[in-house]
Protein backbone atom coordinates (compact mmCIF):
# COMPACT_ATOMS: atom_id res chain seq x y z
CA UNK A 1 0.00 0.00 0.00
CA UNK A 2 3.02 2.13 1.28
CA UNK A 3 4.88 2.26 -2.36
CA UNK A 4 6.76 4.47 -4.42
CA UNK A 5 3.90 4.44 -6.86
CA UNK A 6 1.18 6.07 -4.29
CA UNK A 7 4.14 8.57 -3.37
CA UNK A 8 4.68 10.07 -6.67
CA UNK A 9 0.77 9.84 -7.99
CA UNK A 10 -0.29 11.68 -5.29
CA UNK A 11 1.26 13.02 -1.82
CA UNK A 12 -1.85 13.57 -0.39
CA UNK A 13 -3.06 10.12 -0.32
CA UNK A 14 0.03 8.93 0.88
CA UNK A 15 0.00 11.05 3.97
CA UNK A 16 -3.47 10.01 4.16
CA UNK A 17 -2.27 6.25 4.21
CA UNK A 18 0.19 6.57 6.30
CA UNK A 19 -2.27 8.34 8.82
CA UNK A 20 -4.82 5.11 8.12
CA UNK A 21 -1.83 3.04 8.57
CA UNK A 22 0.80 4.18 11.20
CA UNK A 23 1.96 0.86 12.28
CA UNK A 24 3.31 0.25 8.63
CA UNK A 25 6.76 0.57 8.10
CA UNK A 26 8.03 2.44 5.18
CA UNK A 27 10.61 0.78 2.50
CA UNK A 28 11.88 2.81 -0.40
CA UNK A 29 15.48 1.74 -0.18
CA UNK A 30 17.04 2.21 -3.62
CA UNK A 31 13.75 3.99 -4.97
CA UNK A 32 14.17 6.43 -7.87
CA UNK A 33 12.03 9.47 -6.66
CA UNK A 34 14.49 12.00 -9.33
CA UNK A 35 12.74 15.22 -9.58
CA UNK A 36 9.64 14.39 -7.64
CA UNK A 37 7.22 16.38 -6.56
CA UNK A 38 6.80 15.53 -2.80
CA UNK A 39 6.06 18.84 -0.71
CA UNK A 40 4.55 17.99 2.85
CA UNK A 41 5.00 14.60 2.65
CA UNK A 42 5.03 12.64 5.78
CA UNK A 43 8.46 10.65 5.11
CA UNK A 44 9.28 10.52 9.26
CA UNK A 45 10.66 6.85 9.72
CA UNK A 46 11.05 5.81 6.12
CA UNK A 47 14.03 3.63 5.03
CA UNK A 48 15.15 5.68 1.79
CA UNK A 49 18.95 4.13 1.85
CA UNK A 50 20.25 4.91 -1.05
CA UNK A 51 17.38 6.67 -2.84
CA UNK A 52 17.54 8.82 -5.62
CA UNK A 53 16.46 12.42 -4.84
CA UNK A 54 17.92 14.22 -6.91
CA UNK A 55 16.12 17.78 -7.66
CA UNK A 56 13.16 16.10 -5.63
CA UNK A 57 11.05 18.82 -4.02
CA UNK A 58 10.70 18.04 -0.24
CA UNK A 59 9.66 21.22 0.97
CA UNK A 60 8.26 21.08 4.14
CA UNK A 61 8.52 17.17 3.98
CA UNK A 62 8.41 15.57 7.54
CA UNK A 63 11.84 13.69 7.55
CA UNK A 64 12.20 12.86 11.32
CA UNK A 65 14.07 9.78 12.50
CA UNK A 66 14.14 8.76 8.40
CA UNK A 67 17.03 6.93 6.93
CA UNK A 68 19.04 8.69 4.11
CA UNK A 69 22.23 7.06 4.31
CA UNK A 70 23.59 6.92 0.75
CA UNK A 71 20.83 8.92 -0.66
CA UNK A 72 21.64 11.55 -3.35
CA UNK A 73 20.01 14.64 -1.99
CA UNK A 74 22.43 17.18 -4.30
CA UNK A 75 20.07 19.86 -5.88
CA UNK A 76 16.96 19.22 -4.17
CA UNK A 77 14.78 21.50 -2.36
CA UNK A 78 14.50 20.76 1.46
CA UNK A 79 13.78 24.24 2.68
CA UNK A 80 11.86 23.69 6.02
CA UNK A 81 12.01 19.94 5.88
CA UNK A 82 12.17 17.98 9.49
CA UNK A 83 15.25 16.33 9.24
CA UNK A 84 15.29 15.77 13.18
CA UNK A 85 17.56 12.81 14.10
CA UNK A 86 17.62 11.37 10.58
CA UNK A 87 20.73 9.25 9.40
CA UNK A 88 22.23 10.94 6.29
CA UNK A 89 25.53 9.00 6.88
CA UNK A 90 27.25 9.06 2.92
CA UNK A 91 24.08 11.37 1.71
CA UNK A 92 24.95 13.44 -1.38
CA UNK A 93 23.53 17.01 -0.44
CA UNK A 94 25.64 19.30 -2.38
CA UNK A 95 23.60 22.14 -4.11
CA UNK A 96 20.98 20.76 -1.68
CA UNK A 97 18.65 24.22 -0.58
CA UNK A 98 18.11 23.43 3.26
CA UNK A 99 16.98 27.31 4.20
CA UNK A 100 15.29 26.75 7.06
CA UNK A 101 15.23 22.64 7.35
CA UNK A 102 15.69 21.65 11.04
CA UNK A 103 18.67 19.24 10.59
CA UNK A 104 19.22 19.07 14.86
CA UNK A 105 20.65 15.62 16.22
CA UNK A 106 21.22 14.20 12.58
CA UNK A 107 23.88 11.89 11.97
CA UNK A 108 25.65 13.34 9.22
CA UNK A 109 28.79 10.97 8.81
CA UNK A 110 30.99 11.34 5.50
CA UNK A 111 28.35 13.20 3.89
CA UNK A 112 29.27 15.74 1.15
CA UNK A 113 28.13 19.56 1.98
CA UNK A 114 31.07 20.78 -0.21
CA UNK A 115 30.20 24.72 -0.62
CA UNK A 116 26.19 24.18 0.85
CA UNK A 117 25.01 27.12 2.82
CA UNK A 118 23.82 26.01 5.78
CA UNK A 119 22.82 29.58 7.17
CA UNK A 120 19.59 29.76 9.35
CA UNK A 121 19.56 25.56 9.61
CA UNK A 122 18.95 24.36 12.72
CA UNK A 123 22.00 21.66 13.69
CA UNK A 124 22.48 21.25 17.26
CA UNK A 125 23.95 18.39 18.14
CA UNK A 126 24.49 16.77 14.81
CA UNK A 127 27.28 14.67 14.21
CA UNK A 128 29.34 15.61 11.16
CA UNK A 129 32.12 13.01 11.58
CA UNK A 130 34.37 12.72 8.31
CA UNK A 131 31.58 14.77 6.63
CA UNK A 132 33.14 17.43 3.18
CA UNK A 133 31.73 20.62 4.39
CA UNK A 134 34.56 22.62 2.48
CA UNK A 135 33.61 25.78 1.58
CA UNK A 136 30.53 25.78 3.87
CA UNK A 137 29.10 28.43 5.14
CA UNK A 138 27.34 28.25 8.36
CA UNK A 139 26.60 31.77 9.35
CA UNK A 140 25.87 35.35 8.59
CA UNK A 141 23.00 37.62 6.73
CA UNK A 142 20.03 36.57 6.88
CA UNK A 143 17.54 36.84 3.74
CA UNK A 144 15.97 39.83 6.06
CA UNK A 145 19.17 41.89 6.53
CA UNK A 146 19.53 40.37 9.71
CA UNK A 147 22.66 38.37 12.00
CA UNK A 148 21.97 34.70 12.36
CA UNK A 149 24.27 33.27 14.73
CA UNK A 150 25.09 29.53 13.97
CA UNK A 151 24.58 27.53 16.88
CA UNK A 152 26.54 24.07 16.62
CA UNK A 153 27.22 23.41 20.05
CA UNK A 154 28.49 19.82 21.08
CA UNK A 155 28.69 19.15 17.01
CA UNK A 156 30.91 16.49 16.01
CA UNK A 157 33.46 17.79 13.35
CA UNK A 158 35.61 15.03 14.18
CA UNK A 159 37.95 14.49 10.72
CA UNK A 160 35.44 16.94 8.79
CA UNK A 161 36.80 19.07 6.25
CA UNK A 162 35.61 22.23 6.90
CA UNK A 163 38.75 24.24 4.56
CA UNK A 164 37.62 27.85 4.26
CA UNK A 165 34.57 27.26 5.62
CA UNK A 166 32.21 30.22 6.98
CA UNK A 167 31.60 30.01 11.01
CA UNK A 168 31.46 33.91 11.93
CA UNK A 169 30.10 34.23 15.29
CA UNK A 170 28.90 30.96 15.59
CA UNK A 171 28.28 28.41 19.07
CA UNK A 172 30.83 25.91 18.96
CA UNK A 173 30.40 25.66 21.99
CA UNK A 174 31.99 22.16 23.41
CA UNK A 175 32.05 21.32 19.77
CA UNK A 176 34.79 18.15 18.85
CA UNK A 177 37.03 19.75 16.00
CA UNK A 178 39.58 17.01 16.33
CA UNK A 179 41.69 16.13 13.46
CA UNK A 180 39.09 18.72 11.53
CA UNK A 181 40.69 20.60 8.43
CA UNK A 182 39.82 24.09 9.21
CA UNK A 183 42.67 25.57 7.21
CA UNK A 184 41.44 29.06 6.21
CA UNK A 185 38.10 28.92 7.84
CA UNK A 186 36.57 32.13 9.61
CA UNK A 187 35.46 31.84 12.92
CA UNK A 188 35.91 34.77 13.82
CA UNK A 189 34.05 35.97 16.85
CA UNK A 190 32.95 32.64 17.37
CA UNK A 191 32.46 30.79 20.71
CA UNK A 192 34.76 27.82 20.88
CA UNK A 193 34.84 27.61 24.24
CA UNK A 194 35.84 24.38 25.97
CA UNK A 195 35.57 23.00 22.34
CA UNK A 196 38.48 20.33 21.61
CA UNK A 197 40.61 20.68 18.11
CA UNK A 198 43.93 18.73 18.70
CA UNK A 199 45.61 18.09 16.05
CA UNK A 200 43.18 20.16 13.93
CA UNK A 201 44.94 21.84 11.04
CA UNK A 202 43.73 25.83 11.57
CA UNK A 203 46.31 27.45 8.90
CA UNK A 204 45.58 30.55 7.79
CA UNK A 205 42.45 30.49 10.08
CA UNK A 206 40.58 33.88 10.88
CA UNK A 207 39.96 33.38 14.88
CA UNK A 208 40.32 37.32 15.37
CA UNK A 209 37.97 37.83 18.65
CA UNK A 210 36.91 34.83 19.32
CA UNK A 211 36.19 33.01 22.62
CA UNK A 212 38.31 30.13 23.02
CA UNK A 213 38.35 29.03 26.78
CA UNK A 214 39.48 26.28 27.88
CA UNK A 215 39.76 24.97 24.51
CA UNK A 216 42.09 22.05 23.49
CA UNK A 217 44.54 22.69 20.71
CA UNK A 218 47.13 19.91 21.43
CA UNK A 219 49.27 19.46 18.26
CA UNK A 220 47.14 21.51 16.26
CA UNK A 221 48.86 23.39 13.19
CA UNK A 222 48.36 27.07 13.70
CA UNK A 223 50.66 28.10 11.09
CA UNK A 224 49.74 32.16 10.30
CA UNK A 225 46.61 31.68 11.99
CA UNK A 226 45.06 35.17 12.67
CA UNK A 227 44.15 34.77 16.24
CA UNK A 228 44.12 38.99 17.25
CA UNK A 229 42.23 40.25 20.34
CA UNK A 230 41.11 36.24 21.06
CA UNK A 231 40.15 34.68 24.18
CA UNK A 232 42.88 32.31 25.01
CA UNK A 233 42.43 32.11 29.23
CA UNK A 234 43.15 28.53 29.90
CA UNK A 235 43.46 27.08 26.46
CA UNK A 236 45.41 23.86 26.09
CA UNK A 237 48.44 24.58 23.44
CA UNK A 238 50.55 22.03 24.48
CA UNK A 239 52.46 20.81 21.13
CA UNK A 240 50.86 23.42 18.46
CA UNK A 241 52.47 25.22 15.90
CA UNK A 242 52.35 28.82 16.48
CA UNK A 243 54.92 29.50 13.12
CA UNK A 244 53.99 32.95 12.06
CA UNK A 245 50.58 33.11 14.41
CA UNK A 246 48.99 36.53 14.77
CA UNK A 247 48.41 36.44 19.15
CA UNK A 248 48.05 40.02 19.45
CA UNK A 249 45.95 41.29 21.91
CA UNK A 250 45.01 38.04 22.84
CA UNK A 251 44.23 37.18 26.38
CA UNK A 252 46.76 34.37 27.34
CA UNK A 253 46.46 34.11 30.84
CA UNK A 254 46.62 30.81 32.24
CA UNK A 255 47.35 29.42 28.69
CA UNK A 256 49.54 26.27 28.55
CA UNK A 257 52.16 25.70 26.23
CA UNK A 258 54.07 22.98 28.10
CA UNK A 259 53.65 20.30 29.93
CA UNK A 260 55.42 22.35 33.24
CA UNK A 261 51.94 24.50 33.04
CA UNK A 262 49.57 22.09 33.51
CA UNK A 263 47.33 21.51 36.55
CA UNK A 264 46.08 18.66 38.13
CA UNK A 265 42.55 18.51 37.33
CA UNK A 266 40.42 15.93 36.34
CA UNK A 267 40.34 16.86 33.05
CA UNK A 268 44.42 16.07 32.57
CA UNK A 269 44.07 12.76 34.55
CA UNK A 270 41.51 11.66 31.85
CA UNK A 271 43.52 12.88 29.31
CA UNK A 272 47.40 11.75 30.32
CA UNK A 273 48.02 9.92 33.39
CA UNK A 274 51.62 11.19 32.44
CA UNK A 275 51.50 14.69 32.21
CA UNK A 276 48.48 14.32 35.49
CA UNK A 277 51.81 13.10 37.16
CA UNK A 278 54.33 15.72 35.71
CA UNK A 279 52.11 18.58 37.29
CA UNK A 280 51.78 17.27 40.50
CA UNK A 281 55.46 17.18 41.14
CA UNK A 282 54.97 20.67 39.22
CA UNK A 283 52.39 21.87 41.97
CA UNK A 284 53.13 19.97 45.06
CA UNK A 285 50.73 22.28 46.87
CA UNK A 286 47.76 21.99 44.94
CA UNK A 287 44.85 19.98 47.37
CA UNK A 288 43.11 17.68 45.12
CA UNK A 289 38.88 17.00 45.23
CA UNK A 290 37.60 14.05 43.02
CA UNK A 291 34.89 13.00 45.10
CA UNK A 292 32.45 11.18 43.16
CA UNK A 293 33.65 11.45 40.06
CA UNK A 294 32.97 8.87 37.30
CA UNK A 295 36.46 7.06 36.46
CA UNK A 296 34.41 4.02 34.86
CA UNK A 297 37.15 1.90 33.17
CA UNK A 298 39.95 4.56 33.29
CA UNK A 299 43.32 3.97 33.08
CA UNK A 300 45.60 5.05 35.67
CA UNK A 301 48.39 2.89 35.63
CA UNK A 302 51.35 4.50 37.32
CA UNK A 303 49.24 7.39 38.12
CA UNK A 304 50.15 9.65 41.36
CA UNK A 305 47.35 9.93 43.45
CA UNK A 306 48.72 10.44 46.99
CA UNK A 307 46.23 11.68 49.78
CA UNK A 308 43.48 12.22 46.80
CA UNK A 309 39.96 12.96 47.98
CA UNK A 310 38.40 10.00 46.26
CA UNK A 311 35.04 10.08 48.53
CA UNK A 312 32.44 7.89 46.60
CA UNK A 313 34.45 8.36 43.30
CA UNK A 314 33.20 5.50 40.75
CA UNK A 315 35.87 3.36 39.81
CA UNK A 316 34.46 0.23 38.79
CA UNK A 317 36.49 -1.68 35.90
CA UNK A 318 39.59 1.21 36.43
CA UNK A 319 43.11 -0.14 35.82
CA UNK A 320 45.10 1.04 39.04
CA UNK A 321 48.00 -1.29 37.93
CA UNK A 322 50.70 0.06 40.45
CA UNK A 323 49.18 2.97 41.07
CA UNK A 324 50.52 5.17 44.29
CA UNK A 325 46.81 6.10 46.68
CA UNK A 326 49.04 6.01 49.16
CA UNK A 327 46.90 7.86 52.26
CA UNK A 328 43.96 8.59 49.65
CA UNK A 329 40.51 8.88 50.80
CA UNK A 330 38.57 6.10 49.25
CA UNK A 331 35.41 6.02 51.84
CA UNK A 332 32.89 4.60 49.81
CA UNK A 333 34.45 4.41 46.62
CA UNK A 334 33.52 2.16 44.09
CA UNK A 335 35.99 -0.05 42.95
CA UNK A 336 33.86 -3.19 41.86
CA UNK A 337 36.45 -5.27 39.01
CA UNK A 338 39.14 -2.41 39.31
CA UNK A 339 42.66 -4.23 38.51
CA UNK A 340 44.61 -2.79 41.79
CA UNK A 341 48.07 -5.19 41.07
CA UNK A 342 50.98 -3.32 42.37
CA UNK A 343 48.71 -0.32 43.98
CA UNK A 344 49.89 1.38 47.08
CA UNK A 345 47.47 1.28 49.41
CA UNK A 346 49.09 2.29 52.06
CA UNK A 347 47.51 4.61 54.83
CA UNK A 348 44.38 4.92 52.72
CA UNK A 349 40.72 5.14 53.62
CA UNK A 350 38.73 1.92 52.45
CA UNK A 351 36.22 2.34 55.13
CA UNK A 352 32.69 1.24 53.14
CA UNK A 353 34.72 0.68 50.01
CA UNK A 354 32.12 -1.46 47.39
CA UNK A 355 34.46 -4.45 46.17
CA UNK A 356 31.35 -6.39 45.14
CA UNK A 357 28.11 -5.80 42.91
CA UNK A 358 26.30 -6.74 46.88
CA UNK A 359 27.54 -3.41 47.78
CA UNK A 360 25.37 -1.41 46.33
CA UNK A 361 22.49 1.06 47.58
CA UNK A 362 20.22 2.01 44.95
CA UNK A 363 20.79 5.72 44.24
CA UNK A 364 20.55 8.06 41.88
CA UNK A 365 24.14 8.13 41.12
CA UNK A 366 23.58 3.57 40.38
CA UNK A 367 20.52 4.37 38.54
CA UNK A 368 22.28 6.83 35.62
CA UNK A 369 25.77 5.09 35.56
CA UNK A 370 23.96 1.41 35.47
CA UNK A 371 20.46 -0.40 34.81
CA UNK A 372 21.78 -3.64 35.57
CA UNK A 373 23.25 -2.79 38.47
CA UNK A 374 20.91 -0.64 40.32
CA UNK A 375 18.17 -3.32 39.57
CA UNK A 376 20.19 -6.11 41.26
CA UNK A 377 20.68 -3.61 44.25
CA UNK A 378 16.95 -2.75 44.42
CA UNK A 379 16.67 -6.83 44.77
CA UNK A 380 18.89 -7.01 47.42
CA UNK A 381 17.34 -4.20 49.28
CA UNK A 382 13.90 -4.29 49.03
CA UNK A 383 13.27 -2.25 52.28
CA UNK A 384 14.42 0.98 51.00
CA UNK A 385 11.95 3.67 49.55
CA UNK A 386 12.77 4.87 46.43
CA UNK A 387 12.44 8.89 46.55
CA UNK A 388 14.11 10.31 43.14
CA UNK A 389 11.53 13.55 43.07
CA UNK A 390 12.81 16.37 41.30
CA UNK A 391 15.46 14.12 39.78
CA UNK A 392 16.91 15.44 36.42
CA UNK A 393 17.09 12.17 34.09
CA UNK A 394 17.44 14.37 30.59
CA UNK A 395 17.99 12.03 27.87
CA UNK A 396 18.57 8.89 30.72
CA UNK A 397 18.78 5.71 28.93
CA UNK A 398 16.51 3.69 32.05
CA UNK A 399 15.37 0.46 29.60
CA UNK A 400 14.18 -2.39 31.95
CA UNK A 401 15.16 0.40 34.58
CA UNK A 402 13.04 -1.28 38.10
CA UNK A 403 11.50 1.60 39.51
CA UNK A 404 8.15 -0.11 40.58
CA UNK A 405 6.72 2.27 43.77
CA UNK A 406 9.57 5.09 43.46
CA UNK A 407 8.21 8.49 43.80
CA UNK A 408 9.63 10.79 40.91
CA UNK A 409 7.38 13.52 41.26
CA UNK A 410 8.53 16.87 38.90
CA UNK A 411 10.95 14.27 37.95
CA UNK A 412 12.03 15.30 34.29
CA UNK A 413 12.67 12.54 32.16
CA UNK A 414 12.50 14.38 28.71
CA UNK A 415 13.68 12.21 26.14
CA UNK A 416 14.69 9.49 28.14
CA UNK A 417 13.83 6.00 26.95
CA UNK A 418 12.12 4.13 29.49
CA UNK A 419 11.46 0.69 26.73
CA UNK A 420 10.45 -2.11 29.12
CA UNK A 421 10.95 -0.04 32.63
CA UNK A 422 9.03 -1.15 35.76
CA UNK A 423 6.98 1.88 36.79
CA UNK A 424 4.48 -0.35 38.63
CA UNK A 425 2.63 2.17 41.31
CA UNK A 426 4.89 4.40 40.83
CA UNK A 427 4.08 8.50 41.54
CA UNK A 428 4.56 10.46 38.15
CA UNK A 429 2.52 13.55 39.14
CA UNK A 430 4.45 16.83 37.63
CA UNK A 431 7.00 14.28 35.77
CA UNK A 432 8.21 16.35 32.56
CA UNK A 433 7.98 13.05 29.59
CA UNK A 434 8.74 15.48 26.29
CA UNK A 435 9.71 13.38 24.03
CA UNK A 436 10.17 10.28 26.35
CA UNK A 437 9.75 6.61 25.28
CA UNK A 438 7.87 4.28 27.36
CA UNK A 439 6.80 1.55 24.73
CA UNK A 440 6.41 -1.66 26.68
CA UNK A 441 6.90 -0.06 30.12
CA UNK A 442 4.71 -1.64 32.79
CA UNK A 443 2.78 1.62 34.19
CA UNK A 444 0.03 -0.83 35.97
CA UNK A 445 -1.44 1.44 39.18
CA UNK A 446 0.83 4.29 38.34
CA UNK A 447 -0.37 8.02 39.69
CA UNK A 448 -0.24 10.06 36.31
CA UNK A 449 -2.99 12.19 36.96
CA UNK A 450 -2.90 15.30 35.31
CA UNK A 451 0.74 15.01 33.97
CA UNK A 452 1.25 15.93 30.23
CA UNK A 453 1.98 12.52 28.17
CA UNK A 454 0.94 14.41 24.82
CA UNK A 455 2.64 12.19 22.00
CA UNK A 456 4.97 10.82 24.39
CA UNK A 457 5.40 6.85 22.97
CA UNK A 458 3.14 4.44 25.04
CA UNK A 459 2.44 1.93 22.35
CA UNK A 460 2.35 -1.80 24.18
CA UNK A 461 2.26 -0.25 27.48
CA UNK A 462 0.62 -1.26 30.53
CA UNK A 463 -1.18 1.13 32.26
CA UNK A 464 -3.82 -1.03 33.53
CA UNK A 465 -5.76 0.19 36.98
CA UNK A 466 -3.32 3.69 36.41
CA UNK A 467 -4.38 7.15 37.67
CA UNK A 468 -4.76 9.46 34.59
CA UNK A 469 -7.67 11.90 35.75
CA UNK A 470 -7.05 15.02 33.67
CA UNK A 471 -3.84 13.60 32.22
CA UNK A 472 -3.09 15.04 28.62
CA UNK A 473 -2.83 12.25 26.42
CA UNK A 474 -3.47 14.14 23.34
CA UNK A 475 -1.61 12.62 20.24
CA UNK A 476 -0.37 9.62 22.15
CA UNK A 477 0.52 6.36 20.45
CA UNK A 478 -1.32 4.21 22.86
CA UNK A 479 -1.95 1.21 20.24
CA UNK A 480 -1.99 -2.09 22.16
CA UNK A 481 -1.44 -0.61 25.66
CA UNK A 482 -3.46 -1.89 28.34
CA UNK A 483 -5.54 0.67 29.92
CA UNK A 484 -8.33 -1.76 31.59
CA UNK A 485 -9.63 -0.55 35.03
CA UNK A 486 -7.70 2.86 34.46
CA UNK A 487 -9.19 6.17 35.75
CA UNK A 488 -9.49 8.38 32.53
CA UNK A 489 -11.96 10.75 34.24
CA UNK A 490 -11.46 14.12 32.06
CA UNK A 491 -8.41 13.03 30.75
CA UNK A 492 -7.61 14.68 26.81
CA UNK A 493 -7.53 11.74 24.76
CA UNK A 494 -7.66 14.02 21.40
CA UNK A 495 -6.31 12.61 18.23
CA UNK A 496 -4.54 9.87 20.62
CA UNK A 497 -4.10 6.42 18.23
CA UNK A 498 -6.12 3.74 20.74
CA UNK A 499 -5.88 1.01 18.07
CA UNK A 500 -6.16 -2.24 19.25
CA UNK A 501 -5.58 -1.05 22.94
CA UNK A 502 -7.70 -2.70 25.95
CA UNK A 503 -10.10 -0.44 27.86
CA UNK A 504 -12.00 -2.69 29.81
CA UNK A 505 -13.67 -1.46 32.78
CA UNK A 506 -11.76 2.20 32.46
CA UNK A 507 -13.28 5.14 33.78
CA UNK A 508 -13.57 7.15 30.42
CA UNK A 509 -16.41 10.39 32.33
CA UNK A 510 -16.15 13.28 30.57
CA UNK A 511 -12.88 11.94 29.04
CA UNK A 512 -12.34 13.87 25.73
CA UNK A 513 -11.85 11.10 22.71
CA UNK A 514 -12.61 13.68 19.61
CA UNK A 515 -10.68 12.54 17.24
CA UNK A 516 -9.16 9.47 18.86
CA UNK A 517 -8.16 6.70 16.97
CA UNK A 518 -10.49 3.10 18.33
CA UNK A 519 -10.07 0.94 16.13
CA UNK A 520 -9.99 -2.95 17.01
CA UNK A 521 -10.12 -1.19 20.77
CA UNK A 522 -11.90 -3.41 23.70
CA UNK A 523 -13.88 -0.69 25.29
CA UNK A 524 -16.67 -3.45 26.93
CA UNK A 525 -17.75 -2.23 30.34
CA UNK A 526 -15.97 1.09 30.19
CA UNK A 527 -17.83 3.98 31.48
CA UNK A 528 -18.43 6.73 28.80
CA UNK A 529 -20.87 8.81 30.16
CA UNK A 530 -20.55 12.57 29.35
CA UNK A 531 -17.43 11.45 26.98
CA UNK A 532 -16.54 13.72 24.17
CA UNK A 533 -16.25 12.90 20.23
CA UNK A 534 -17.43 9.46 20.93
CA UNK A 535 -20.66 9.46 18.78
CA UNK A 536 -19.18 8.88 15.23
CA UNK A 537 -17.78 5.53 16.55
CA UNK A 538 -20.80 3.85 17.49
CA UNK A 539 -21.72 2.53 14.08
CA UNK A 540 -18.01 1.18 13.68
CA UNK A 541 -17.24 0.10 16.82
CA UNK A 542 -18.77 -3.34 17.99
CA UNK A 543 -17.28 -3.60 21.98
CA UNK A 544 -18.61 -0.06 23.09
CA UNK A 545 -19.70 -0.86 27.10
CA UNK A 546 -23.31 -0.84 27.56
Amino acid sequence: MLDVELLQKSVTDWNDARNAHPELKVNLRNAYLRNASLSGADLSGADLTGANLLGANLFKADLVRANLSGADLSWSDLREANLKEATLIEADLREANLRGANLSEATLKGANLRGENLTGVRLSGIDFTGADLSGAKFSGATPDGGNWKGILKDTNFSKANLKEAYLREADLTGANLNGADLSGADFSDANLSCATMNKADLTGADLREANLYSAYLREADLTKAVLRDSNLHKVDLIGANLAGTDLSGANLTGTKFNGADHIPDLELLQRSVTDWNKARNAHPEVKIDLSAVNLWRADLREADLREVNLYNAYLREADLTKANLRNANLHKADLIGANLSGTDLSGADLSGVKFTSADHIPDIELLKRSVPDWNAARNAHPEIKIDLRGANFWRADLRTANLSDADLTGANLERANLTGADLTAATLTGVTFTGAHLSEANLSKADLSETNLSNVFLSDTNLSGAKLSKTNLSGAPLNRSNLSEADLTEANLNSANLSSANLRGADLKAADLTGANLSGADLSGADLSKTKGVNKWLVKLKTFAK
